[in-house]
């Protein structure tokens, strides 16, 4: 099972996100939990990426592991961030109600940045 611990302001900015596991829906190369989640993830690393002022720490050093950690974001892109945060939250909340043995997330909520 992939399991998520994702940290979110009242903004719904993420600022952390821990992913560990492998969703066993298939054998690699047909699971689709697990490619729906690798492209969602990998989606929201390059959109930010493109942002010119936040900086964020990633590492994805094995297989079945994802972290992520926003250290700063500027006031002129807090509304493009929390789109994309918006929608992967979404997104992977969706996964979570149709493949619920698969995948699990736990959402916990902070204050504003």
């Amino acid at each position: 099972m992939i399991k998520f611990n994702i940290v979110v302001d009242d903004q719904q900015i993420i600022s952390s996100i821990l992913m560990k596991g492998h969703s066993g829906f298939d054998i690699k190369g047909k699971d689709i939990v697990c490619s729906a989640v690798s492209t969602l993830i990998a989606g929201f690393v390059l959109s930010i990426g493109s942002l010119n002022t936040i900086k964020f720490d990633q590492k994805s050093d094995k297989p079945g592991f994802f972290e992520y950690k926003l250290f700063n974001i500027d006031e002129t892109e807090k509304l493009e961030l929390a789109s994309y945060s918006k929608f992967l939250l979404k997104s992977l909340l969706w996964i979570e109600t149709g493949y619920g043995d698969f995948c699990k997330l736990d959402i916990k909520k902070t204050g504003a940045r």
